[in-house]
């Protein structure tokens, strides 16, 4: 045989047309349960494997997973569950992508222990951050290392404006 094996291959071997086995591989109803079986275990005998899902295999093994670091500052109230909710659902959505989401959460103000919050991410494979930590100069230079690096960094709720961040998402306060 050595060739690729073909819908028409799985609908011969299921005893069925072309077009079923079209439903069966984009899940659309009306297809019986007793046919769908059917159709799954010819798919497997013969190793087919759908275009979509071929492009996938090929896309996951071309592009490795990415990481991303999230540092949270140490307060309380409705801002942090706002926030909280947000990084939930974004992690969920970016679950598929493959995108995996580190998120740290600064139990003092110390500048000292967000500097080794995000070196602890970086260490754990983050390659990119969104920052919210009180505005001090080692947190900037922190961020300015990674910046030289290549390594993006977002900052939200505090700006940060002189390390390097590729941007900032928050309230713009201007003085008139």
């Amino acid at each position: 045989m050595g060739s690729r094996p073909t819908i028409q291959m799985v609908a011969e071997l299921a005893g069925v047309s072309r077009g079923t086995v079209d439903r069966v591989l984009n899940d659309r109803p009306h297809v019986n349960e007793e046919v769908r079986r059917r159709v799954l275990e010819a798919m497997r005998e013969l190793g087919y494997i759908s275009p979509r899902e071929a492009y996938r295999r090929q896309t996951e093994a071309a592009v490795p997973p990415l990481t991303l670091g999230v540092l949270l500052p140490n307060w309380e109230g409705q801002f942090r569950a706002e926030v909280t909710e947000g990084v939930r659902l974004a992690c969920e959505e970016l679950e598929e992508s493959r995108v995996r989401v580190l998120v740290r959460r600064c139990e003092t103000d110390l500048p000292k222990e967000a500097v080794e919050l995000l070196e602890a991410m970086e260490a754990g494979g983050a390659e990119g951050f969104a920052v919210c930590a009180v505005n001090d100069p080692g947190i900037e230079s922190c961020i300015s290392a990674r910046a030289e690096r290549g390594v993006p960094c977002v900052t939200f709720n505090s700006d940060l404006p002189r390390s390097g961040r590729l941007c900032f998402v928050g309230q713009d306060i201007r003085q008139t």
